[in-house]
Formats: structure tokens, C-alpha cells, sequence
């Protein structure tokens, strides 16, 4: 992730928190919530996921720890939908298949 793409995920955090927290676009936050933040983008979580884990997040947070619990549990829920390798997302490989043999095995079994 470049550094300007860095700023950007940080910056979409930080200003769905903002929403969330009813407070304007800008507000200083902790070290801590950025530590968490930064965290979060360093490990490579998917922003939706982290935005979704946020807006999840029930009562009033006051801070971005607060809401460390729905997003991790966000991204892992989403991190089971869509697994990194499925057998059915596998190319399949042809080495070693003869069409001459199949036909032979084919036909001998329909006895034709």
C-alpha cells in the first residue's frame, strides 16, 4: 500500500468514526485510535469491513477502541464468506489427460 493509500484508509476510518461519534470531520483522536487504526491498515483489513465494523458498533462509542470488538468480528465473518482459495477457483490442469483414452474408457463401458 502506497502511503497516499495508506492516508486515505486512515482518513475514511477516522471520518466514519467521526459520523458515527456525531462529531465533525477533523476531530483529534487519540494516539491510541490511531495506533489501532494503523494497526488495522498495516495488517491489510479490508477498509468495507472495518467501515461496517464501525457503523456495527452498538451503544455510543466514544472512541475507536470501542469499537475493536465489531470490527475485528466484522472482518472475520467476512474473512469466512469469501475464502482465499476455493477448490472450485482452481485452475484445472489438463497434463496427463489423453482424449484417445478417455474415448476408449467411455466407450468400453457403454459397450460401443
Amino acid at each position: 500500500m502506497t502511503p497516499s493509500d495508506r492516508e486515505k484508509w486512515l482518513k475514511a476510518v477516522f471520518e466514519e468514526l467521526s459520523k458515527r461519534l456525531g462529531r465533525e470531520p477533523g476531530w483529534c483522536y487519540s494516539p491510541a485510535d490511531y495506533h489501532l487504526a494503523e494497526g488495522w491498515c498495516s495488517k491489510g483489513l479490508p477498509l468495507p469491513a472495518v467501515l461496517q465494523g464501525i457503523r456495527e458498533t452498538g451503544g455510543a462509542p466514544r472512541s475507536l477502541q470501542a469499537c475493536k470488538g465489531a470490527v475485528e468480528a466484522n472482518v472475520a465473518r467476512q474473512a469466512q464468506a469469501v475464502p482465499e482459495k476455493h477448490p472450485l477457483l482452481e485452475p484445472i490442469s489438463m497434463a496427463g489427460w489423453d482424449p484417445a483414452k478417455e474415448k476408449a474408457r467411455i466407450m468400453g463401458r457403454y459397450g460401443r
